[in-house]
């Protein structure tokens, strides 16, 4: 005896909100994707060429010298000593990028721009970055928005003025960056200095409207010009900040900065902790050797640590005796 066929509704597809989310994920990729330049692409420096120039297109893979202003990302990973001897400003934009990571890159002199100018990005990850062998090359890293100057390792020796104001995010987690122009400035800009050593005449931030700090969380910031006291104006909204556990330090070798010039400096709000004006002389550690001045976080004294472990053990022992004692 057959059984009648059951007419059985098909199940309601749904999309669940993980898978949701995944749609609408992948959809803002490709809205991003979509918004960067349709010819940009990647070139890797080989050398080939044999003239360890940068604007010889056979010296990249693929052969063609990479357009950085609309987007392409040029790779210096071989050990090669590449120069860029400018017949024009090297612009970056666009999502473009140029990344040292082995090998060295120079800007051979000429009154030329290496400069950021929109979305664009230096990025130094190891090998060397020379911008220019004449101190009349400028650095200008003053673009709209979205700009990134990074350096995680290898060195980056910057001949002129370092002025990396206006719409940039500049990071340091290693390596050595050394300006030999009168100084740094910091105006406009999110700065973070994490690791490795940052060696500048003069620091400044005065040069903008907008509220500026420059961030130590680690490494070490180094001021050398003689007869100055190595900061420029700055305070208020405009100043250089020790972050929370902060192991970095600021030396001052110009042997006219005394430890008092150091303190007013604190208390101006020109160095500050933890930002909002907080920084007090009680949270820095300043010492002073060999006419180097070194400022750095202070570290709590030994007893401070005991009394706060006491504590715990004491709120513990009264938490356990709380516990065990009998109800009525």
């Amino acid at each position: 005896m057959k059984l009648p066929l059951l007419s059985i509704p098909a199940p309601r597809q749904t999309v669940s909100r993980p898978r949701r989310l995944k749609h609408l994920g992948l959809s803002a990729i490709g809205l991003a994707l979509g918004a960067l330049p349709a010819s940009a692409a990647t070139y890797t420096y080989t050398g080939l060429g044999g003239d360890g120039q940068y604007t010889t297109a056979t010296n990249w893979l693929p052969a063609a010298v990479p357009n950085t202003s609309a987007g392409d990302v040029a790779v210096i990973n071989n050990g090669a000593a590449v120069t860029y001897t400018p017949g024009g400003d090297l612009t970056i934009k666009n999502g473009g990028i140029l990344q040292v990571t082995s090998g060295s890159f120079t800007q051979a002199g000429g009154n030329n721009y290496i400069q950021l100018n929109g979305n664009g990005s230096i990025v130094v990850n190891g090998g060397t970055f020379n911008q220019g062998t004449a101190s009349s090359t400028p650095f200008n890293l003053n673009g709209t928005t979205g700009n990134v100057f990074q350096v995680t390792a290898g060195a980056v020796n910057i001949n002129t003025v370092f002025a990396m104001n206006v719409g940039l995010t500049f990071s340091q987690s290693g390596g050595a960056i050394t300006v030999a122009g009168n100084e740094t400035d910091f105006s406009n800009t999110t700065s973070t200095l994490s690791g490795g050593t940052f060696t500048t005449k003069l620091i400044t931030g005065v040069n903008g409207a907008a509220p500026t700090r420059f961030d130590i969380s680690g490494g070490v910031l180094k001021l050398t010009a003689a007869g100055s006291n190595g900061i420029y104006g700055g305070g208020t909204t405009r100043f250089i900040n020790f972050t929370p556990g902060s192991t970095g330090q600021i030396t001052f070798s110009s042997g006219s900065t005394t430890i008092a010039n150091v303190q007013s400096f604190i208390n101006q709000g020109v160095i500050e902790y933890n930002s909002g004006g907080t920084g007090t002389l009680s949270n820095f550690n300043i010492t002073s050797n060999n006419g180097v001045v070194t400022l750095a976080l202070a570290v709590p004294e030994p007893s401070t640590f005991a009394v706060a472990a006491l504590g715990v053990v004491g709120l513990m022992g009264w938490t356990i005796l709380r516990r065990a004692r009998p109800t009525v």
